[in-house]
């Protein structure tokens, strides 16, 4: 009976342990994708061969 015990503790330290994880990740990223650009690149190819890079 303490065996299941403690794993339901383990396992649920686990849970709070990623969840943290991803959370704080999740941050970062909406922190590094603030800066925002208004060019878009587009690479033409016609019949395989490389035509340029279209700007937008």
């Amino acid at each position: 009976m303490a065996r299941s015990g403690l794993l339901s503790v383990t396992l649920l330290w686990t849970l709070v342990l990623f969840g943290t994880l991803t959370l704080i990740q999740a941050k970062k990223s909406k922190e590094d994708s603030r800066e925002i650009t208004h060019k878009v690149y587009f690479d033409v190819e016609i019949d395989g061969k490389p035509a340029g890079m279209f700007f937008a």
